[in-house]
């Protein structure tokens, strides 16, 4: 195998093998300024850390404090709570919707019930909270396109089989962990250990996961409620569900069986 050089932060470069995962470089394991690191720019694109670097690179590490890094926490924490969710209420449709006082709202139905309790709200937090204690690896995976359907219908995930439904990549890649599975939109972090500072808010009919601020990584501040922004936010999701259209994938079907002209 040929070698690559990288250079790293501190105009330091090194040779290493071809296919190197960036996570393994000197210096991915460290932290910055108390915070750890959650992913890389790898010649000015965002990448996790289990990509494998290929060719001569520039690597430097991003933490919370990063615009990007921040992106990736809060990305990471979605899907934190969505595993959680899957868990302890397997037929509930969870989603994130929108932002929120710098955190993000998410709604939660169940067949025989539409919104969240208090209690539930707990459970999902105190969930979390075991998912972080436990530092279960998340991990990059690409699997063949065929694989990718099945695997989202047998844990029927309708919304993501609805993206995938009007693509054929010859591959797709996903974020695996513990069992749970979902696309690979962006990068996440590497582990679930790392995502333990935030809050979930009851904020009915939802909750809202609440996590410290981009300027301040360090401090979680006090959650302040935006009731008119979140009534226009709820009017606009309600127009949603008259229509028949709150996902990506079914505005994609409505274009695909040439509807879109009616909607």
């Amino acid at each position: 195998m040929h070698e690559i050089n990288i250079c790293l932060p501190g105009d330091r470069t090194i040779s290493v093998p071809a296919g190197t995962i960036v996570g393994t470089l000197p210096g991915a394991g460290d932290t910055e300024d108390g915070l750890p690191y959650l992913a890389a720019i790898v010649n000015n694109d965002v990448s996790s850390l289990s990509y494998p670097v290929s060719i001569n690179s520039t690597v430097r590490f991003l933490t919370m404090a990063d615009p990007d890094g921040w992106r990736i926490y809060r990305r990471s924490l979605t899907y934190l709570a969505a595993k959680a969710v899957e868990e302890l209420f397997p037929d509930a449709e969870f989603r994130v919707e929108h932002s929120l006082s710098g955190g993000l709202y998410c709604s939660f139905r169940r067949e025989s019930q539409d919104g969240i309790t208090e209690e539930q709200v707990q459970a999902i937090h105190t969930a979390m909270r075991d998912l972080v204690g436990k530092d279960l690896l998340i991990e990059r995976r690409k699997i063949a396109y065929g694989d990718a359907i099945r695997e989202f219908q047998d844990a029927g995930q309708s919304d993501k089989l609805n993206l995938l439904k009007y693509r054929n990549p010859p591959h797709v890649v996903i974020y695996e962990c513990d069992g749970f599975s979902d696309l690979a939109h962006r990068p996440l972090a590497p582990r679930t250990g790392l995502l333990d500072a935030f809050e979930l808010v009851h904020y009915p009919p939802g909750f809202v996961i609440h996590l410290p601020g981009r300027d301040h990584p360090h401090d979680m501040a006090p959650f302040e409620k935006q009731p008119q922004l979140f009534q226009i936010y709820q009017e606009h999701e309600e127009w949603g569900r008259i229509l028949g259209v709150n996902t990506v994938g079914r505005l994609n079907e409505i274009i695909a069986h040439n509807e879109i002209e009616s909607f």
